[in-house]
């Protein structure tokens, strides 16, 4: 008896955690079809071999670097006007979105996209899919998901 109870329990946790992971999440599966020069991609980073991408994009607001420069100097006045030393926050600027796995090649884009000015009409997702072409004219497709802020 004393060694079914916690058979019991890790096969309950096992099914109950394969439950919560196999549900697909309700998102759009239109991909965002990306040009790495847009002003609203922060910074990307693709691995030579192709196997990973992060990519930041700009938050809706703060696009234009006077946007973001003018929030840096409206919060640095604050503190050089503060008599005791208090930490304020910056605004988060960009969102990061990562993908550690092998993308997707695609020999033309023969699939509905978005582009990523359409990011931001609704709620960011958590998970998107985004394509980047290639020099060769073929594209790569990701499944990339929002890195949480801290």
């Amino acid at each position: 008896m004393s060694i079914t109870k916690p058979i019991i329990i890790s096969f309950l946790m096992f099914v109950s955690s394969n439950l919560i992971f196999s549900q697909k999440p309700n998102i759009d599966n239109i991909p965002f079809l990306i040009d790495l020069t847009d002003s609203l991609v922060a910074n990307y980073s693709v691995s030579k071999d192709t196997s990973s991408i992060s990519i930041s994009f700009y938050i809706n607001g703060y696009e234009s670097k006077q946007k973001r420069e003018k929030v840096i100097k409206e919060r640095n006045d604050i503190l050089n006007k503060q008599k005791r030393r208090e930490y304020i926050k910056l605004p988060i600027f960009s969102i990061n979105f990562i993908d550690i796995g092998k993308p997707e090649k695609l020999s033309n884009l023969d699939c509905r996209y978005k582009t990523l000015s359409e990011l931001y009409v609704n709620s960011i997702p958590f998970q998107i899919y985004i394509i980047i072409k290639k020099s060769d004219g073929t594209y790569l497709k990701w499944s990339t998901v929002m890195l949480p802020e801290e």
